[in-house]
């Protein structure tokens, strides 16, 4: 194999790897390889996902602390489970707020649909 093609088929691969809704390679490890274990902590994200949504979304206006103080545990809760997308565009939304001093409408929608998006992969996977 030319190493012209090992760098195409690594790029490949990183770009399927950031883009899955939730890693479960990270969650599993995260877990110990605990399948209940990973159920019950998916069932958490999406509970706090969807709580913490609903938060954000109404605070973006009123409070600039409770904004900061959901986005981040949001973010972390994200982070525990491998779900990248809301990780990053919270990360966009947390620098508009420290530059601006308010998130940007489109953050907010990409925040909501990367949440919507992993609750639905959730729901697919507990379902199964």
């Amino acid at each position: 194999m030319t190493s012209s093609l090992k760098k195409s088929n690594l790029q490949t691969n990183n770009a399927i790897y950031e883009n899955r809704i939730i890693d479960l390679v990270f969650l599993c490890a995260q877990t110990m390889g605990d399948p209940k274990l990973e159920v019950e902590i998916l069932k958490l994200f999406d509970q706090t996902a969807s709580s913490s949504l609903k938060i954000i979304l109404s605070e973006n206006d009123d409070n600039d602390k409770a904004l900061k103080l959901h986005l981040h545990s949001l973010k972390g809760a994200a982070a525990g489970v491998g779900a990248k997308a809301i990780v990053k565009n919270i990360v966009l939304a947390e620098e508009g707020l420290r530059k601006n001093g308010y998130v940007e409408a489109q953050i907010l929608a990409d925040i909501g649909f990367a949440v919507e998006e992993a609750r639905r992969f959730i729901a697919k996977i507990i379902s199964d």
